[in-house]
């Protein structure tokens, strides 16, 4: 029995090529533009948190992080890593109160912002993240990651129109994100707007190139849902060439359940 036409799944981007959000708010976070805090007391305790953070040691970053906070309560970059280490570790409430004391600390801070406005679509709260999201905005109209992340609010509300041009946006704004060219070729393929979608793989090969297997396998889900199998069969030929564990997702994939009992399909996905 085939499964649904209806969820479109692609499980092998979530598996292989999904960002993890909130460490690339961190990271932006870190370098962001802020006022200079390298003169506070806090601020050497602060760098050894954000190096656990980045290791994944993130009780030993909370520690120093609130070693930090305690030689300076004022020092917002600890606060906010303080809530990303909560985000990481689970602990969504915990997290939107440090952020609230960053914001408090320093109210035109559009990265906290953007890591606030992302926490709280994660958590269910659409509208009011889109609030915060276009707040951050106001403030960084440039910033590619607050417009990643209400195209990602816009979507799970059902404004699929609207997200299609916040995607674009952050990718207009050279946004570093393979997520942003999956998630709005994704969107565009749930449109049915293939030929959009196509561009948008071309477009994340030539800034990405080291995910060509992606793209063509992206392709060929455009491919797969305009009935195109002699195409689809091709794109997926060759992006199992340069990625030979993509062979493993395409019969759990629903966008190629059409195709599931093809003969050509079942040899693809077989053979060595």
């Amino acid at each position: 029995m085939k499964a649904s036409k209806k969820g479109l799944s692609v499980k092998f981007y979530l598996v292989l090529f999904i960002v993890m959000s909130m460490v690339v708010i961190m990271n932006s976070y870190i370098t962001g533009c802020k006022k200079s805090t390298s003169d506070s007391p806090g601020f050497e305790m602060y760098e050894r948190a954000v190096s656990a953070f980045e290791a994944g040691k993130y009780e030993d970053a909370l520690t120093m992080v609130n070693k930090a906070i305690e030689m300076d309560e004022d020092l917002a970059v600890a606060w906010g890593l303080k809530g990303e280490i909560y985000v990481q570790t689970g602990q969504k409430d915990k997290a939107l109160d440090a952020f609230d004391k960053a914001l408090e600390i320093e109210p035109r801070d559009f990265v906290v912002m953007t890591a606030r406005g992302a926490l709280l679509d994660d958590m269910g709260s659409g509208e009011e993240a889109l609030k915060v999201l276009d707040r951050a905005l106001v403030l960084k109209p440039e910033y590619a990651l607050a417009w990643f992340y209400k195209a990602r609010a816009l979507k799970r509300l059902g404004r699929d129109e609207e997200a299609v041009d916040a995607y674009r946006e952050a990718i207009d704004k050279n946004i570093d994100m393979v997520e942003a060219y999956t998630n709005l070729g994704y969107l565009l393929i749930d449109m049915e707007r293939y030929d959009e979608a196509y561009e948008v793989y071309d477009q994340m090969v030539l800034r990405f190139p080291e995910v060509k297997a992606l793209g063509l396998y992206c392709k060929a889900c455009c491919s797969a849902k305009k009935g195109d199998k002699k195409l689809m069969l091709k794109q997926l030929s060759e992006s199992i060439e340069l990625e030979p564990s993509y062979r493993d997702y395409i019969m759990t994939d629903n966008i190629f359940c059409d195709y599931w009992e093809d003969r050509e399909l079942i040899e693809l996905t077989t053979s060595d």
